[in-house]
């Protein structure tokens, strides 16, 4: 008969109320991202807001090298040895400086590279690319994520959100120009972080580049090297579509596809709400040696996403022709049938979120390397055949394509094919039935 009891440990306690506050801070963004965000698009027209897209898209490719890899690795250092708090924050601090200082040069040269290519607008990459600092030099929001304590995150979060919204609708009824839309950016991710520091820093707690510590450097790089390319990786393959239809067809192709993605993309924040919440209770389950409950709950994890990625699918599948022609207008009318091929991709992210963590967890982090380094190249591979002959249609299908090959290429690697075999499990729709009736009676028990 099925343990029940293997569910309970994922779902309640602190990790029930984090998944609360996950999903507030999210759901509560939503309307807000979208609804601003099709305006942004309707005011735009598919021409500027594709070089907008274009630019975020090509900046935060690089951001991966100003994050060092670092944050998956600092929060579980983080949970294991919280005794060396100040020392693995006071290290991580120093590390993506200099992360962030090669991204600035990487960043740069390249646009500079391609500005024969794209309409080049400095402002519009600047103010992108001092967004991508901000953002990676927030140390404190990982020991927030460690303590499973996302109340203040979230509040704060959402404070200089809705700033964020503010200054958009601003801009776009006093017709300003697209670097204005950069800069909103800019702004919410300067207070969030500024705000969160400050109160981190208030009580005993500091991130001082004074703790930088010599040995936590070379463990958290010797863990981290991996991450960086998965992450440099899955920002090529979730990015370099937009970045590659400006070079190889139009940004107003971009347009159209940057619509449709950022519908599809709507329910990403659901796996990482769900598996950072669970990411600390598997980390100790792990450590603790007991294999058979620490694969139930992975189990359990990977069924839970599976079911809510497929529903969403449908649901937005249903819904694409409404949304694209209610939301962004008619000029953004070919972006549905980019929609309806994009929103399958959702059912591998989910996934891929759940099984990157972990990998992290049982330190397979170069397996997760090699399987991300395989999606990212087959998704440059099939943009350069497809999107000049298809447009943003071929974008789409490249992308959906190359996520469920990089999701399932852990089966390649003996470490990892456990793995694999766990989220081909979820796919047998009478188990996934029966667990799933087990794991609702255990939420609502």
């Amino acid at each position: 008969m099925f343990n029940k009891t293997a569910f309970k440990p994922l779902i309640s306690g602190a990790i029930l109320h984090s998944i609360k506050w996950q999903f507030a801070d999210k759901i509560s963004k939503l309307f807000g991202s979208v609804v601003v965000g099709m305006l942004v698009g309707r005011y735009l027209g598919p021409e500027q807001f594709g070089l907008l897209n274009f630019v975020y898209a090509f900046v935060w490719m690089f951001a991966t090298v100003g994050t060092i890899g670092l944050d998956e690795v600092v929060v579980k250092e983080l949970i294991e040895k919280p005794e060396d708090t100040e020392k693995i924050l006071g290290t991580s601090i120093v590390l993506k400086i200099i992360g962030a200082t090669l991204s600035v040069v990487i960043t740069f040269g390249s646009a500079f590279l391609l500005k024969n290519h794209f309409e080049f607008k400095i402002w519009l990459i600047l103010f992108t690319i001092i967004s991508m600092i901000i953002r990676n030099l927030g140390i404190a929001r990982l020991w927030y994520e460690s303590k499973i304590q996302s109340k203040k995150v979230m509040i704060i979060d959402n404070l200089a959100f809705l700033i964020g919204v503010f200054l958009k609708l601003l801009f776009v009824f006093t017709n300003k120009p697209v670097e204005y839309f950069a800069f909103t950016v800019l702004v919410e991710f300067a207070i969030s972080t500024a705000i969160l520091h400050h109160i981190f820093t208030k009580g005993d707690k500091k991130i001082s580049i004074s703790n930088y510590d010599k040995k936590w450097a070379n463990k958290l790089l010797n863990q981290s090297w991996p991450l960086i390319i998965i992450g440099f990786s899955i920002m090529l393959y979730t990015r370099s579509d937009q970045v590659m239809l400006t070079l190889l067809s139009s940004s107003t192709d971009t347009g159209i596809y940057s619509a449709a993605v950022r519908i599809s993309e709507v329910f990403y924040f659901i796996p990482t709400a769900i598996t950072i919440s669970f990411f600390p209770a598997i980390v100790k389950h792990f450590n603790a040696g007991n294999k058979e409950n620490y694969h139930r709950k992975v189990q359990a994890l990977f069924d839970l996403l599976l079911i809510i990625s497929i529903i969403l699918t449908l649901f937005m599948t249903l819904l694409a022709y409404p949304v694209i022609l209610l939301g962004f207008g008619a000029d953004f009318i070919d972006s549905v049938n980019v929609l309806n091929i994009h929103i399958w991709g959702s059912i591998f992210v989910f996934l891929g979120v759940a099984s990157s963590k972990i990998m992290v967890v049982e330190h397979h982090n170069k397996y997760n390397m090699y399987r991300t380094l395989i999606g990212a190249i087959l998704n440059i591979l099939l943009n350069l055949l497809l999107i000049p002959k298809l447009g943003s249609i071929g974008a789409a299908i490249s992308t959906v394509f190359s996520y469920m090959v990089s999701v399932y290429a852990c089966i390649l690697f003996k470490p990892t094919r456990h793995i694999a075999f766990f989220m081909l499990k979820s796919l047998n729709p009478l188990g996934l039935f029966i667990r799933g009736k087990e794991l609702i009676k255990n939420m609502n028990a």
